[in-house]
């Protein structure tokens, strides 16, 4: 049994009610649902069931303005959360009818989806379920071994099923050039007291009892540490420290790779979410875990460099190093009841 920070980890898919009705479904659904990846763990994202309907929408009050002012990384984290119920959905032979943005206009209103009496449920997802429970963030080092390039090939193909694009960075200069773009990230944002005061309010202490954000165990601290961690954080002497552990990480990575989508809009956004939550899915189905770098994004100036170092058609949407290394402790989630709106 988990502790009570991690208890939403902790599914029996036994339980799920499958003569109950649509509601109870959902509510079950859910729970995979959440826990899916998100910028920073803000966990964006509220759902609301209307009889045989789950509506998902784009929780805009979980935005931080400093790195995310237009919402991008926000539809992505709710495009993973979508991706993952469709995954739960397979698995438990759910026919649902998915539609996106179903209501002109609105980009609050992300999915639309019905569970409809059907047969035939695909089964190119349901290998990915074990996943769910089993995928957490590896912001630790890798122990260096490269994964094999046929499951590359392989993660690549459902980058590119979701209508994305994953490009493996090959060539010391190349990457290179990326530790130094994120490296110069990290720099300009620790410049700004803004974005150091609302990324301060999103790191949480080892004991903390909030279901959000980003607790100081998971990078490796100690209680003490992790207690210290807002108040270094807005107290800003840590950029150049941070830039050089980036830019290291970058450089001795066993995988490298950029996620593209060609168009930048809240519809290729969600379409980026999806992609990245089932790479990040079939990954840890093989064992490979994957974090994320996103400072080279966030900075529009380098986040134009980074696609023309990668020369790619499509717009960066986030930065992974992938590789092997011991399994990391999962971090909070949020309870079912705080993200359902009644």
């Amino acid at each position: 049994m988990l502790n009570q920070r991690h208890d939403e980890w902790d599914i029996d898919e036994g339980q799920f009610p499958e003569h109950g009705n649509a509601n109870k479904k959902w509510r079950f659904l859910l729970r995979y649902a959440v826990l899916a990846p998100s910028t920073r763990n803000t966990q964006p994202w509220k759902f609301q069931i209307k009889g045989e309907l789950l509506e998902l929408y784009a929780d805009r009050d979980r935005v931080v303005q400093a790195f995310d002012p237009r919402g991008r990384e926000m539809i992505m984290s709710c495009g993973a959360a979508l991706f993952t119920l469709r995954v739960a959905l397979e698995h438990f032979q759910c026919h649902a009818k998915i539609t996106t943005f179903p209501r002109y206009g609105d980009h609050e209103l992300l999915a639309r989806l019905e569970i409809v009496p059907g047969k035939g449920v695909p089964r190119d997802l349901r290998m990915l379920f074990p996943s769910i429970q089993n995928r957490h963030t590896q912001r630790m080092p890798f122990d260096g071994r490269k994964p094999p390039d046929a499951l590359l090939r392989e993660i690549r193909r459902e980058a590119k099923a979701e209508g994305a694009i994953l490009s493996l960075v090959d060539g010391q200069d190349s990457r290179k050039e990326i530790a130094q773009l994120i490296a110069e990230g990290n720099r300009r944002q620790a410049g700004s007291a803004i974005f150091r005061q609302q990324l301060g309010q999103l790191f949480r202490s080892n004991y903390s009892v909030r279901r959000d954000g980003m607790p100081g165990y998971a990078y490796g601290l100690g209680w003490l540490r992790s207690l210290l961690m807002p108040w270094l954080v807005e107290k800003g002497e840590w950029g150049e420290d941070v830039a050089v552990d980036d830019y290291m990480a970058v450089m001795f990575a066993p995988c490298l790779a950029v996620l593209a989508i060609k168009g930048d809009t809240t519809e290729t956004w969600l379409a980026a979410g999806q992609a990245l939550a089932r790479v990040l899915l079939r990954a840890c189905h093989a064992g490979v875990s994957a974090s994320f770098l996103s400072q080279a994004i966030e900075v529009p100036e380098l986040r134009a460099r980074l696609q023309s170092v990668m020369g790619i058609e499509g717009f960066p949407q986030l930065v992974l190093r992938m590789g092997y290394g011991a399994k990391a402790e999962p971090t909070p989630r949020r309870r079912l009841r705080d993200v359902l709106v009644t």
